[in-house]
């Protein structure tokens, strides 16, 4: 069923419908997502190796990553992905070969995709050029993807944002933030434009050598004090404390501009960790992760951050494992 009418009819997306697109497209994203919790079976009853699946709105269908190594363990796996509906896309971004299928479109002039992938996870950093922020985490809504971050991030409406590069690489573009707001809620997103970035549920964790990334399994809220949490910026990598207070509103000395909806944490954040992921773990459950929040505010001692199920909008949800 079509999402247009809800969406439109929102009135909390009111001042943002001149910013959407909507396009008739053959799959569902009920459907996909159905697809996808089959693959993800198939791909354990198989035993799959070393593999990604994504839903990718911009050809309307999932994408299995593979390399042709490992050709040989996942013949099974692939013959019944294959039997799927829709049946997947199957790329080999690391080899020359690969199986490009556009299985859910019937056009002759869809061409095989570029190989050089770019994943933004949360905590990366990222930068209007007049701005460098952190990457908060990847929601999806309407059938398009769209990259959570501090609204102050961006100076103006509808600005571009990239990621920050490693020294040598050239900055990629991820898209434009049609979604920002510094009052009530410090929040934005960023809707994915480039089909060359991949929307992932995990968060990078520089400083942990055996679990570098962080799979985001689910969202949950931060609603106790004493609760424990971390965030990986851009700025101060990651770091935990715990909720020293929750707050339902404040007014902000240097602006005036009331903000609701937070709490603060007794963990560092600085400069650029605006956007930074928020979440709890267990260890006997890592590399999993539930995300809690977003931070928006920093302090040397002290970090300000916005429950996740508070800055979402009605139809988004947050992308996980």
């Amino acid at each position: 069923m079509s999402q247009q009418g809800i969406i439109t009819n929102n009135t909390a997306m009111k001042p943002y419908l001149n910013l959407l697109l909507f396009v008739q497209v053959n799959n569902s994203f009920d459907q996909l997502n159905s697809t996808f919790d089959q693959l993800n079976i198939l791909a354990k009853q198989y035993n799959a190796t070393n593999y990604t699946l994504g839903i990718e709105s911009d050809v309307n269908n999932i994408v299995i990553y593979l390399s042709h190594a490992d050709d040989a363990r996942n013949q099974e796996f692939i013959e019944n992905a294959k039997k799927l509906t829709p049946p997947p896309i199957i790329e080999y971004p690391e080899d020359n070969k690969k199986e490009v299928k556009f299985n859910s479109f019937n056009s002759p002039t869809l061409m095989p995709r570029q190989q050089n992938y770019l994943r933004i996870l949360g905590g990366d950093g990222i930068t209007t050029f007049n701005t460098i922020c952190s990457a908060g985490f990847w929601v999806r809504s309407a059938g398009r993807e769209f990259l959570a971050t501090a609204g102050h991030c961006a100076l103006n409406d509808n600005v571009e944002f990239y990621n920050l590069p490693s020294d040598g690489e050239n900055p990629t573009l991820i898209g434009q933030i049609i979604i920002r707001e510094t009052s009530g809620f410090d929040r934005g997103y960023i809707m994915k434009t480039n089909s060359k970035v991949l929307a992932s549920p995990i968060i990078r964790d520089t400083v942990d050598e055996e679990f570098p990334e962080l799979q985001i399994m689910a969202v949950t809220d931060p609603d106790t004090e004493g609760m424990v949490v971390c965030k990986s910026g851009y700025n101060t990598l990651v770091t935990c404390g715990r909720i020293s207070g929750i707050f339902d509103s404040f007014t902000r000395p240097r602006d005036g501009k009331v903000i609701n909806n937070f709490v603060m944490a007794d963990m560092e954040c600085r400069g650029g960790d605006s956007g930074s992921p928020v979440y709890v773990y267990l260890d006997e459950l890592l590399p999993t992760i539930m995300i809690v929040g977003m931070v928006f505010g920093a302090g040397d001692d002290f970090c300000l951050i916005h429950p996740v199920n508070a800055i979402l909008f009605p139809g988004m949800e947050v992308i996980t494992i």
